[in-house]
């Protein structure tokens, strides 16, 4: 998946790629100046989704020994938000079981997003895939990447579409079914990260036991 975390630009100087006594002109076109807080965004974007795959999957040493990843402290100024990301990374890693580990995730995909928000930057998803007709399976795979998508980008939008599709799931009654209609009523009004954080967290604990059952892989 492409992300982008587009901040402020500015104009840069081109580099001379010839011999020193060749001299380059300014360039007419600014690009997207990458600051600390988006560089390491960008870095651990993967690795949060990563965990989350990993946890899904049952690996829960796998899950938490990656976590320590964005366990981190840097005294640079403009990473301050980052703090609280890596609070959250470190409550992780200390999971004693998958269905508290998988809440703590979403929280730390949510502090990401608090930290996107407070470093004034935007999060750019690639293109949307276009959503499947079939299998089952494969339809609730995109619908957790447009949750995914909606808790990480704080992207109202996102979240709900990903609802609408397990809340019109073609296994009608299940766990899943219900909490996603459930959450729809509520998904309105301005954006409410934390309320959402803990509702994508029970999701990824019901789609935990699921696949434990079915022994089912991710797509």
């Amino acid at each position: 998946m492409l992300v982008l975390l587009i901040g402020c630009a500015e104009p840069t100087r081109a580099r001379s790629t010839g011999p020193p006594e060749v001299a380059q002109t300014e360039p007419s076109v600014t690009v997207p100046r990458a600051n600390a807080a988006q560089y390491h965004m960008r870095r651990h974007f993967d690795d949060v989704r990563l965990i989350e795959h990993l946890l899904i999957a049952g690996k829960l040493e796998d899950g938490t020994t990656l976590a320590y990843a964005l366990v981190r402290e840097d005294k640079d100024p403009q990473l301050a938000g980052w703090q609280r990301v890596t609070r959250a990374a470190a409550e992780l890693t200390r999971a004693n079981d998958l269905d508290e580990a998988l809440r703590r995730e979403a929280r730390v995909a949510a502090e990401c997003a608090a930290c996107h928000i407070r470093s004034g930057s935007r999060v750019v998803f690639a293109k949307t895939l276009t959503l499947p007709e079939e299998p089952t399976m494969a339809r609730h795979a995109w619908a957790s990447d447009r949750l995914w998508e909606g808790v990480i980008g704080n992207d109202i939008d996102r979240w709900r579409s990903g609802l609408a599709i397990l809340a019109n799931s073609p296994v009608p009654g299940t766990a899943l079914q219900t909490m996603a209609r459930d959450q729809l009523t509520v998904a309105t009004g301005p954006p409410n990260s934390d309320a959402r954080a803990i509702a994508y967290g029970k999701i990824l604990i019901v789609c935990a036991g699921c696949h434990a059952k079915l022994v089912a892989k991710l797509p």
